[in-house]
């Protein structure tokens, strides 16, 4: 059993004025928007154009490849402005987040409102043991993997491999499953009204997406349109995911039954301050201080950096992943809700630790039993 160290303890409780203080960081800043979006767009749309026509003028694929990567970044960008707007937090119009919410789905190829609903199901329920299945990845505690038929262990263990999950699974998502209205949930009432609005919501995406694919088989091909929009989505599927994941699947990760779940725990407690590059920062639009936005869910992402660096003791209370520490945790696939007990390094006490476990550690584990 590996032992919490000092990192992975919240050193801070959070502070009673914090709601006061985090308040001013909500109001949203139309001239820093429309900087984000110019220089969020125009590069995205930029490097798309001319890789379509670097493709269709018979350039080698080879020089276009590593454009490829640097589109996948910008449309990770694209896809953050789009989470904003769905936030209301963009823009401080409701049109204006609405209509830009929708341009920016659009080319991440995802629906606006059916996102929306799942999307706020989540930040109502991250780390609640007894309200997953919106908004999250599919995640068992070990109890439940150990007492489930072995076809649902074996999907599931098909599901959690790194492999599957950020390579097969993610562009799967935004390509097939987000063609469709989003499937009933346990954690929403289904409204006849909101759900017609939803159904229309996706078919005018997937229609968009239908004239698209006319006009670039009328114009550069629909074999280069696909040698670029493929690519660029699959890589950008795969970035996204991983940085969801990787906020809300760590180790000494936060999961609790509802009658004990609180949403500060969940967001100090439940998430990772992703602590990335500047620039890698700066391209996944700061959604690494994933804590300080679950936090206050309207702050745009743009003041999240003020934030981490202003707020008193806020610093302290999160906790700080780098890239190559959070590598590992893709193997992560088992919450142990029970827990065993460890001695403290620093005070000898026994105490309860619950962590994320590997299937290896699961099945080692019962070998013991």
């Amino acid at each position: 059993m590996v032992v919490p160290t000092p990192q992975t303890r919240r050193a801070v409780a959070p502070q009673e004025d914090w709601e006061k203080e985090l308040a001013k960081y909500e109001k949203p800043d139309a001239r820093q928007a429309s900087l984000e979006l110019i220089k969020t767009l125009v590069p995205y749309l930029s490097l798309m154009f001319f890789m379509f026509w670097m493709v269709h003028t018979g350039i080698s694929y080879w020089l276009v490849f590593p454009l490829i990567l640097l589109a996948a970044g910008f449309l990770v960008r694209t896809f953050i402005i789009f989470h904003d707007c769905v936030h209301g937090s963009f823009f401080a119009s409701k049109q204006a987040n609405l209509f830009w919410g929708y341009i920016c789905g659009f080319l991440a190829f995802t629906d606006y409102l059916g996102w929306k609903i799942a999307h706020l199901l989540h930040h109502s329920t991250s780390s609640d043991l007894d309200f997953r299945g919106d908004g999250d990845i599919w995640t068992m505690t070990r109890k439940e993997y150990v007492d489930a038929p072995k076809h649902i262990r074996i999907i599931y263990r098909v599901f959690r491999n790194p492999f599957f999950l950020f390579f097969i699974g993610a562009p799967f998502l935004f390509f097939i499953i987000q063609r469709f209205p989003k499937a009933k949930s346990k954690n929403r009432r289904i409204v006849p009204k909101q759900r017609m609005k939803e159904v229309q919501s996706v078919l005018a995406l997937d229609v968009g997406i239908m004239l698209i694919l006319v006009l670039a088989h009328y114009t550069i091909g629909l074999k280069a349109y696909a040698l670029v929009q493929i690519p660029v989505m699959t890589i950008a599927a795969a970035m996204g995911v991983w940085l969801f994941y990787v906020q809300h699947q760590f180790e000494f990760d936060y999961w609790e039954r509802h009658g004990k779940w609180t949403p500060t725990d969940a967001a100090l407690k439940g998430s990772t301050f992703y602590d990335l590059p500047w620039w890698l920062a700066w391209l996944t639009g700061y959604i690494g201080y994933h804590p300080h936005h679950h936090l206050r869910m309207k702050i745009p992402f743009y003041n999240l950096v003020k934030v981490h660096k202003e707020v008193k003791g806020l610093r302290e209370a999160v906790i700080p992943l780098r890239f190559m520490e959070s590598l590992p945790f893709a193997w992560l696939a088992v919450w142990d809700e029970e827990g065993v007990l460890v001695e403290d390094p620093v005070t000898g006490d026994l105490r309860l630790v619950k962590r994320m476990l590997t299937f290896k550690e699961v099945h080692q584990r019962l070998g013991k039993l």
